[in-house]
């Protein structure tokens, strides 16, 4: 999962084959600007976030990856999810060695999500492990994490610190399914990444 400013990819693997991808319209400043009109969020503005990704998230698993066996594990990736496990560790400088690897459960970010969306973004901007500039958009990421694995089902995820476009990239480079591109299934190619 990689949860971005505009969009939140799933991209769905076994044993090193893709079998599953997804792009949403759900990112991290739509969902700001959409449901987000006090400092900090009302109640009914939360509800509303996570209604709204809810609602998007049964399209995906009923329709987009309907009939697919998740994957056993769910690995998140990109700033949303790297940020919670900063905040999480209590980091005061960022450590991708202590970021890669951690592990959220649902109930931790739900505990994260509450926390944030309790304080104005002048405090949040001050929380140990949170980037200043993202402060205005993390409450949003948390709900789209929070609500992504509660529709998809995991209890957890794992934090990687690397991100699906570094995948992209070291599957390219060493020729994985035979070419520039990343297989996917019906004989579709995936184009190589544009950095």
């Amino acid at each position: 999962m990689d949860i971005g400013g505009g969009s939140t990819e799933f991209l769905a693997a076994e044993e090193g084959r893709v079998v599953g991808l997804v792009s949403t319209g759900l990112g991290v400043v739509k969902l700001t600007e959409a449901c987000f009109r006090h400092d900090p969020p009302l109640p009914e503005e939360l509800a509303q976030a996570r209604e709204t990704v809810a609602l998007r998230l049964r399209r995906v698993r009923s329709h987009e990856l309907a009939g697919q066996d998740l994957p056993a594990v769910l690995v998140g990736t990109a700033g949303t999810i790297t940020t919670l496990a900063a905040i999480d560790l209590g980091l005061d400088r960022y450590d991708p060695e202590r970021i890669t690897g951690h592990v959220l459960s649902r109930s931790r970010i739900a505990d994260l999500v509450r926390m944030l969306a309790g304080q104005p973004l002048a405090t949040r901007r001050a929380v140990a492990g949170l980037e200043p500039a993202r402060a205005d958009v993390i409450v949003a990421g948390g709900v789209i994490c929070l609500e992504s694995m509660e529709a998809l089902g995991f209890p957890r995820l794992t934090v990687s610190d690397a991100g699906l476009r570094e995948g992209i990239l070291l599957s390219a480079l060493s020729g994985h399914r035979g070419g520039p591109g990343l297989a996917v299934p019906g004989g579709r190619d995936l184009p190589p990444p544009s950095f």
